[in-house]
């Protein structure tokens, strides 16, 4: 049997997961949801049907427990034609089960059965991932203008969520934990100068020069660097922002789509083609941009 700590584990695993999975899809256009990718011949919806069969026969085995051991009949597990929603009620439902049964406080007897399965299923939402999202990234799909236009957007969307603000709600209104606008600011111009490294280094960046932002637990190491900069004027911050952006085209205009193509070094044993990074770190900024734009409509940032 599996101990509620090997189960919250999994579950873990799962969440983490199918979060990363939901990321990617949401990241592509409508019109790819039925295009083939080049890897595979399969359309992103073919994927994600193989990937929500497996993850029926499995919620199957989690209803039957939870029955077993309750009394009680979960709701049927509805899989919807719709892409996107479809896909999204089904892997919250399954993490909602999976979570029942971890809570139930009753032995588990199908436990070892269930977790090979639920491995199993880890294993493939990462594939499923990984192929979408090295179809998302590459350059093929982009090509260097769709690069070059996609990276300047981001910083655009960043820059645009605190325009026309008071610096006094930026700077002293919460949006996100314990960050105010100016820091989530700062945490991306901390990350952009990390970027410029690997960047005017490719591709080969020197280690040592990337060490500033080497912390064990990086949410930690995160705070902390934003807590160095707390003293920084919101309009330093801002200006500087704006120079990033500036050289990170200029840097694009420079390369060839060879050059895009080619396979790097992302710091920390990591590698990577060079159009992949540049739209990692555009991902960064829309992801922050959102936070800040949710904060506005909700009345937090009057």
């Amino acid at each position: 049997m599996v101990n509620p700590p090997a189960w919250q584990s999994i579950l873990a695993d799962i969440e983490r997961h199918h979060r990363q999975l939901q990321k990617t899809l949401l990241w592509l256009d409508e019109g790819e949801h039925q295009t083939a990718l080049p890897a595979t011949g399969q359309t992103p919806v073919q994927l994600m049907e193989t990937l929500c069969h497996q993850q029926r026969s499995i919620v199957h085995e989690v209803q039957e427990y939870c029955q077993e051991t309750s009394g009680k009949t979960p709701p049927a597990l509805s899989l919807t034609e719709a892409f996107l929603e479809g896909c999204h009620q089904s892997l919250v439902y399954f993490r909602d089960r999976m979570e029942e049964a971890a809570t139930a406080d009753l032995p588990m007897p199908i436990s070892v059965q269930v977790r090979a399965a639920c491995q199993q299923l880890v294993a493939q939402v990462a594939a499923t991932q990984s192929m979408l999202a090295d179809y998302w990234f590459s350059l093929a799909r982009w090509g260097r203008p769709g690069l070059r236009e996609f990276v300047a957007a981001q910083f655009d969307v960043l820059l645009d969520s605190v325009g026309g603000l008071p610096e006094e709600s930026l700077c002293e209104k919460v949006v996100a934990g314990t960050w105010t606008a100016r820091d989530i600011l700062i945490h991306v111009l901390i990350w952009e100068e990390y970027g410029w490294e690997i960047l005017h280094q490719w591709p080969r960046p020197d280690p040592q020069s990337l060490r500033p932002w080497a912390y064990d637990d990086m949410d930690q190491g995160n705070q902390v660097m934003v807590e160095a900069r707390r003293h920084l004027d919101l309009i330093d911050v801002l200006g500087d922002l704006y120079t990033y952006r500036r050289r990170t085209l200029q840097f694009i205009d420079a390369r060839t789509e060879a050059e895009l193509a080619g396979v790097g070094s992302y710091g920390w044993d990591e590698k990577g083609t060079l159009s992949a990074f540049l739209l990692q770190m555009a991902q960064h900024r829309n992801e922050h941009a959102q936070t800040v734009w949710t904060a506005r409509e909700a009345g937090r940032l009057p």
